[in-house]
């Protein structure tokens, strides 16, 4: 029996709430609507007078941000160091310069290679506020729908025993979907044909998944085609021979780190993946489905796995704790909020524990 399921538009992205056995309820639908609205507010780059930009236009000065943007910076940054700088949130102005339609709202852009360290933090004149001070523009884009998606998760486990919340393609998935196996089948989209499934997978749960792919989001720029992943290196939009990656992993944000990461690394890195404890798949410069065991033990297509499961523990121990870290969030989120709201809380609990005004 195919879940029910309620849809609205934020980030530009179609976002989707589905429910086992039952239609999801207008409380949660509304809840999780408000929480993307919020960040969405707080931190896009489209919106000439949010936060963020209104922090970006003020470089090098200490600036009163909401907590909640500040917490997103913090975790940026912390993804950043976390994965070797494949991660960035300075590509502001490279993407810009690679022709992105709207990427920086009229905002004046510094050129050559951005500096480091080049934000600070400090305590606000209230508790509704922080200060922020940057030396180089900011983009979330990267971490925005992963953030907004593990915070709503929070939220729908106080009152949903199974969801599957989808952020045009960022995931989020808790409890028994359809299968009474505890887990939700998951297709894995053709970066060539968008909408369209290479395959399909079980996730055991609770799990997030996310993919990186520059199928949606590509143009024709200065110098020919190009699309919204820059690889921090070069500055310029990746060219690695990947189609796309997909991760599984304990939040959204580190799935959707992880997956950026690999994808700008390339197909030694993605190989590298082999023995990791959590699922990791990629389509090839040929254009074929690839993936690592817990990949292949978990693709559905043809009859069934094992499914894949999504660990708590670093991917790579000894080499950087991506997964660790992420996999904080959802206390780290919890507490940026200020403690977690009743269930059935409205609008305004959810943006008072915020600690931010602000109303779409």
């Amino acid at each position: 029996m195919r879940p029910a399921a309620a849809s609205f538009t934020a980030m530009a992205s179609t976002i989707t709430l589905y429910v086992p056995r039952r239609a999801p309820p207008a409380g949660a639908v509304e809840a999780v609507r408000d929480i993307f609205a919020l960040v969405e507010g707080v931190a896009t780059r489209f919106r000439p007078d949010s936060p963020l930009m209104e922090l970006n236009r003020r470089l090098g000065r200490w600036v009163a941000v909401p907590p909640l943007l500040a917490e997103m910076l913090r975790l940026a940054e912390q993804c950043r160091h976390a994965s070797g700088g494949l991660f960035d949130p300075r590509v502001l102005p490279a993407l810009a310069r690679a022709g992105y339609p709207g990427a920086v709202a009229d905002l004046p852009l510094p050129g050559g290679p951005p500096p480091d360290p080049w934000i600070e933090h400090a305590p606000g004149a209230g508790p509704d506020t922080t200060l922020v001070r940057l030396r180089w523009p900011a983009d979330l884009g990267g971490i925005g729908k992963g953030f907004a998606c593990d915070l709503a998760a929070e939220r729908l486990r106080l009152e949903l025993p199974a969801f599957l919340l989808d952020a045009g393609g960022d995931m989020r998935l808790m409890g028994d979907g359809d299968a009474g196996d505890g887990g939700w089948t998951v297709g894995i989209e053709d970066p060539r044909r968008p909408a369209t499934a290479f395959a399909a997978f079980r996730v055991h749960t609770p799990c997030a998944v996310a993919t990186s792919s520059p199928a949606r989001h590509h143009w024709r720029g200065p110098d020919g085609p190009a699309h919204h992943l820059i690889d921090p290196r070069t500055l310029r939009p990746a060219a690695t021979g990947v189609g796309a990656v997909t991760v599984a992993a304990a939040t959204a944000v580190a799935a959707e780190v992880l997956a950026k990461e690999l994808f700008i690394a390339g197909p030694a890195a993605l190989a590298s993946t082999e023995g990791w404890p959590g699922a990791v798949w990629w389509v090839d410069d040929a254009g074929g489905l690839r993936g690592n065991l817990r990949a292949r033990e978990a693709v559905a297509s043809a009859g069934g796995g094992r499914g894949a499961s999504c660990p708590t523990a670093a991917v790579d121990g000894a080499r950087r704790p991506v997964a660790g870290l992420a996999a904080e969030l959802s206390a780290g989120t919890a507490a940026a909020l200020g403690g977690r709201p009743a269930p059935g809380a409205g609008a305004e609990t959810w943006r008072r524990k915020a600690g931010w005004r602000w109303t779409p």
